[in-house]
């Protein structure tokens, strides 16, 4: 039912723009009450960004589950591939999305607010992964952990719109990969 209401959400966002559509429309379209839409996503813009939190919490369990001794970075770059190979939505949809993602500021906002669940979720796996400094002088552990997290999700979110804009017809792991070797990381 999640990807039914969902779908009709886009058709209706797609047709009338983001803003234009309430959610007692979108419930309408999908055949259930206004007040059973909210048992399926906490608010519109969560139609468009799937449930980003559960998808965090694949990702933080992905990332506990690679040995202790793969450096953090590599580990990242494993556990970031639940999110390239789970799409929420089918691929056709997921080019119309991005749009919507691109041009709402609303969903933009959203975005970012789980954006920073994810950083929550994925710092102190980080953390343990990194060498402890000796030099008094560097950063602490767990603000060194929240860098690594941020230029990873940076990397992935580079890599999703590379994706995108391919039609997403190429190899999505092939763009995260590329983005994440893009980036140096000592741990």
């Amino acid at each position: 039912m999640r990807q039914e209401v969902a779908a009709a959400a886009v058709r209706l966002f797609l047709d009338r723009g983001f803003d234009a559509v309430t959610t007692t429309e979108i419930a309408a379209a999908a055949g259930i009450s206004p007040r059973s839409f909210f048992r399926y996503f906490e608010t519109k813009e969560d139609v468009v960004l799937g449930s980003l939190r559960e998808t965090g919490v694949r990702v933080r369990d992905a990332l506990a589950s690679r040995t202790a001794e793969e450096p953090a970075w590599e580990a990242l770059r494993m556990a970031l591939r639940v999110v390239v190979h789970t799409p929420v939505h089918p691929t056709e949809d997921l080019v119309a999305m991005a749009g919507l993602l691109l041009n709402t500021p609303s969903i933009q906002a959203r975005s970012l607010q789980k954006r920073q669940d994810w950083e929550e979720l994925l710092v102190p796996e980080v953390a343990q992964r990194l060498t402890p400094s000796t030099d008094p002088g560097s950063m602490e552990l767990h603000d060194r952990a929240r860098i690594v997290v941020g230029a990873a999700l940076a990397a992935m979110n580079v890599a999703t719109h590379a994706w995108l804009r391919t039609g997403a017809t190429s190899d999505p792991v092939a763009h995260l990969d590329a983005a994440m070797a893009t980036i140096q990381v000592n741990d």
